[in-house]
């Protein structure tokens, strides 16, 4: 072998090992929405009085009428107990969301970024709401940063 193909022999086996490392953390802190579904169901329930269903979202997520969508799966944080507060935060995020019809019309032909603008417009109104009432046993909500 020369000398190039054995650097890239050395650099290709460093990578995979580093890969597949770092997919077994993610897999071990992975929280799945089947798994935790009907306890969210019943959270968000709670929250808005209404028969609302947890459905694994295509694309973004949101709310719609009584349905809220969530991502299938989640693994950003560096914690298992962190990525499940992210399910919890979106369940009450977008309780008070719906609560307060803080989306944008289905009538409307908006682009997206239209659409991040009213989001993100609305982001700082929905956040102020959910650290003025949120539950004790919800505590990390209140923080500014709860991730």
């Amino acid at each position: 072998m020369e000398l190039d193909q054995i650097l890239f022999k050395k650099i290709i086996g460093f990578y995979d090992k580093w890969k597949s490392s770092n997919g077994k953390e993610e897999t071990a802190r992975a929280v799945k929405l089947e798994a935790i579904s009907p306890r969210l169901t019943l959270l968000a329930r709670a929250l808005t009085g209404r028969n609302v269903d947890i459905l694994p979202a295509e694309k973004e997520g949101g709310w719609k009428d009584d349905a809220f969508y969530l991502p299938i799966s989640f693994s950003k944080l560096p914690s298992l107990e962190q990525n499940l507060y992210f399910y919890l935060y979106r369940v009450v995020y977008l309780s008070i969301q719906s609560r307060e019809q803080l989306n944008w019309n289905n009538k409307m032909e908006a682009q997206s970024l239209e659409i991040a603008a009213k989001a993100a417009a609305a982001a700082p109104i929905i956040l102020g709401f959910m650290q003025e009432e949120s539950p004790p046993w919800l505590g990390f909500l209140r923080s500014k940063t709860p991730f």
